[in-house]
């Protein structure tokens, strides 16, 4: 397999692996609805920044208020008077500055729907909570008792439960498996790897090779006008590798078809027959081994041509070259044999001057 396709395999294969791997996995369900109790020991506001316009809170119960025995569901009031009992608005909780609004109630057993709008929360701002939330109306509700608001706290008995909607879990976030990072890496450069290294084996091919010798030798002859007649020729060596590449390619498809190992062994058989009949087909089994060692004949002559060209190229590149005849001495005006003169003069001179030196009488012996 060529190395360039072993490689696209592998990255396809990377690819698909690290695909799988980014695949998230499965979200984990729904937590159950949370609850939230409110009595006369706590009746803190609360926040509800999860309930998306048009969901619901369920509050079932109600307090009821020692003082005059008025009930407080989430959304009325109810007191019993001589004539039978008066609902009225003016529950628990704050409705719509809270950013609420009565969907539904159930008056017999104190059941209310508080569907959020997604207006201003007025309320929920001054209790220091986020939107829509339930905010308690326990200083309303002590100030129209002339009380104060532990005051009319200490009067209340009872429980309201709050059924708050469960919260979506987030999907897991993609591709953060760091084994879907390395397959998707590998996956690259197993990609880029083959795409180098079919351009490389493109630019290695005899056919590019001739290319590229022939932008050389176009280069290398644009400078002198005496192979302006050479560089015309130039074009129409590059036609005839390519004439010679295309003759190769056909050869080279058919023999990529023909087994002659095959038809070698049938001609052997044949020959090996005492069939009187096998005669006819033997000499068309040798004809076909012939016609094919002549394809072969021609893909190996479609070489030689390739490579002839390819060497008149470069011969042309190299007879255009700028230092042509170098010679070590150059007659007439050679500056190292001017040198050498000029040192075989100072030591001329310096024999001259040590000769015109009187040389010293010796001394006299010792007695």
């Amino acid at each position: 397999m060529k190395g360039w396709v072993a490689l696209g395999l592998g990255a396809v294969v990377f690819a698909g692996a690290g695909a799988w791997l980014a695949q998230p996995p499965p979200p984990p369900p729904a937590p159950p609805p949370s609850q939230v109790s409110f009595g006369p020991s706590y009746l803190a506001p609360r926040g509800v920044p999860e309930l998306a316009p048009g969901q619901e809170i369920t509050v079932v119960g109600g307090l009821r208020a020692g003082y005059d025995g008025a009930f407080f569901d989430g959304a009325t009031r109810t007191l019993n008077l001589p004539s039978g009992p008066s609902v009225s608005p003016g529950g628990l909780f704050e409705i719509e500055r809270a950013g609420l609004r009565v969907s539904s109630r159930d008056p017999g057993s104190h059941l209310v729907r508080l569907a959020a709008t997604g207006a201003d929360a007025p309320a929920c701002a001054a209790a220091g909570v986020s939107a829509p939330c339930l905010v308690p109306r326990t200083k309303e509700l002590a100030f129209e008792r002339l009380q104060t608001e532990s005051e009319f706290r200490a009067t209340l008995a009872g429980q309201i439960s709050a059924t708050l909607p469960s919260v979506a879990p987030l999907p897991p976030p993609r591709g953060t498996n760091p084994l879907a990072y390395a397959c998707f890496a590998a996956s690259g450069g197993l990609a880029i790897g083959a795409v180098l290294l079919g351009l490389k084996r493109r630019r290695e091919t005899l056919i590019a090779r001739v290319r590229a010798a022939a932008q050389r030798a176009r280069a290398a002859t644009s400078k002198d006008p005496s192979f302006a007649e050479i560089a015309r020729k130039i074009d129409d060596l590059v036609g005839r590798a390519e004439d010679l590449e295309a003759s190769r390619e056909a050869c080279e498809a058919r023999l990529a078809k023909l087994d002659r190992r095959a038809l070698v062994e049938k001609r052997e058989r044949l020959l090996a027959s005492s069939d009187k009949t096998a005669a006819d087909t033997l000499a068309w089994v040798s004809r076909e081994i012939a016609e094919a060692d002549k394809v072969a004949a021609d893909a190996s002559a479609a070489l030689q041509g390739l490579e002839r060209v390819l060497s008149a190229l470069g011969v042309i590149e190299l007879e255009a070259r700028e230092h042509r005849g170098v010679k070590v001495r150059v007659e007439g005006d050679d500056p190292v044999d001017a040198v050498a003169e000029e040192l075989a003069l100072r030591e001329a001179a310096l024999d001259e001057a040590d000769r015109a030196v009187p040389k010293a009488a010796p001394p006299p012996p010792e007695r």
